[in-house]
């Protein structure tokens, strides 16, 4: 393995993420927005997981079924 190979791997095995770290410094519309969304899809089924990533909020079950990327109201 190189490496930067090797670093990588640490960084993604160690790195632990929120919900709540998405939202940090997002307009209140775009945070409520996501609240919704974040309710809509966990009521769908019990078996979905949610998997906060470094960039966005991963839904599964045994694969993603869905994703969201919080991003702030003048990024559209």
């Amino acid at each position: 393995m190189v490496r930067a190979g090797r670093k990588a791997t640490l960084t993604r095995a160690t790195g632990t993420y929120t919900f709540d770290e998405r939202l940090i410094g997002k307009n209140k519309k775009i945070v409520e927005l996501a609240e919704i969304m974040r309710e809509f899809i966990m009521g769908l089924d019990q078996s979905i997981e949610e998997v906060p990533k470094k960039f966005y909020v991963a839904y599964k079950i045994s694969q993603n079924i869905a994703c969201m990327e919080v991003r702030a109201l003048n990024s559209f």
